[in-house]
């Protein structure tokens, strides 16, 4: 997988037997979210194609819409 994702994105298993279950870490390298960092983790259900994967945001993360 990692070597598939975009230089601003690195991704870490904890364990890895569990391959559904990982952290994703987003870091722009430019546009206005230049600079920051964000981080997920993901937990895909056994049942993916059935059950929406849960996302758990590590920071809080705002949102303007307008």
């Amino acid at each position: 997988m990692e070597e598939n994702l975009p230089k601003t994105c690195t991704v870490n298993f904890e364990d890895p037997n569990k391959l559904h279950v990982f952290d994703l870490t987003i870091v722009p390298d430019e546009g206005f979210w230049k600079g920051g960092k964000f981080k997920f983790r993901l937990d895909i259900p056994e049942e993916y194609n059935i059950v929406v994967g849960l996302k758990d945001r590590k920071i809080p993360f705002w949102r303007n819409i307008t």
